[in-house]
């Protein structure tokens, strides 16, 4: 069967949008972990391996699962855990004892909800969840203290929402949510005073929240194939924004007062890229654009 050009044409657009993404969230479970240190594979063998396991990658169906518990307190040191099309809707509770982990991601999992005791995870740094079905991610994820990154992609449910107490995350460098039908940001979202990349791709907007105006670290912010039609003013005043991304949204722009560049824009000092590729902007905006905008700022529009 033959490929459309119109089809082709989505292909391109939608790897080419999200490869940025990509390269800034590239999964770092390959990096950590003690140099050296082998990837266990079954918690039988890890079991066997006890406190030298420090990584740890569960792929298919969990088998071994007799006394789990006993299995999980051998391995208290583990650092990494990956687990991976294992059809876990939820996680033993045992899971909650892994008080070393630093790095812990579900692919394919039909997972709903986070082990209870998730507040001993203290350590934790990188949390990676794809292909769930999370409604909301729970209020005690305050206690992940020295977590960077939270990744969140092809979340089934038909909502999401984060919990406000996400905003005492304060070590929180990094977010990327797609394919996430998240609806609105938390009011106090603002307080993540060391967010530096956000990006929120796919996730049914149809404005920008105020609060993301207050992310006064922020450096990267895409916000692609999402329902935003006015450019958002809330952007203007993030001073140390490099890389701005509203590809795939319906923008439209124009001469009028209504649908213009708001000239708050000039602000954007430190901006080098902006993508506004599969959005109808007049020409004479772009012009106006290159004025505002910081010599040398890339203007992406095909």
């Amino acid at each position: 069967m033959r490929k459309t050009p119109a089809l082709l044409f989505l292909i391109v657009f939608f790897l080419s949008g999200f490869s940025h993404a990509q390269d800034i969230f590239r999964s770092p479970f390959s990096l950590l972990g003690p140099v050296g240190t082998p990837v266990y594979s079954d918690l039988k063998t890890a079991y066997k391996a006890g406190s030298a396991c420090y990584k740890l990658h569960l792929e298919g169906a969990l088998a071994d699962t007799h006394k789990i518990d006993q299995k999980i307190a051998a391995i208290s040191k583990l650092q990494v855990l990956k687990m991976e099309s294992n059809g876990c809707e939820a996680l033993p509770e045992a899971f909650s004892q892994l008080n070393s982990l630093i790095f812990f991601s579900s692919r394919n999992n039909p997972l709903k909800s986070l082990p209870r005791g998730i507040e001993n995870w203290q350590t934790l740094m990188y949390l990676e969840l794809n292909q769930c079905k999370f409604d909301s991610l729970p209020s005690d994820i305050a206690y992940l203290s020295k977590l960077k990154m939270l990744n969140i992609q092809q979340n089934s449910s038909d909502t999401f929402r984060l919990p406000s107490s996400i905003a005492y995350l304060s070590a929180l460098k990094d977010i990327l949510l797609y394919q996430v039908n998240l609806d609105s940001l938390p009011d106090n979202f603002g307080k993540l005073s060391q967010l530096e990349n956000l990006t929120l791709i796919n996730c049914r907007f149809s404005h920008i929240p105020g609060c993301i105006g207050k992310l006064k670290k922020l450096k990267i912010l895409e916000l692609d194939m999402n329902r935003i039609q006015a450019f958002p003013r809330e952007v203007c005043y993030l001073n140390q924004l490099e890389y701005l991304s509203l590809r795939g949204n319906n923008i439209t722009l124009f001469r009028s007062n209504i649908s213009r560049f708001p000239d708050e824009i000039c602000f954007l000092t430190n901006l080098k890229t902006l993508d506004l590729r599969g959005n109808p902007v007049d020409p004479a905006q772009v012009e106006i654009l290159k004025v505002l905008l910081p010599r040398g700022c890339k203007i992406l529009l095909q």
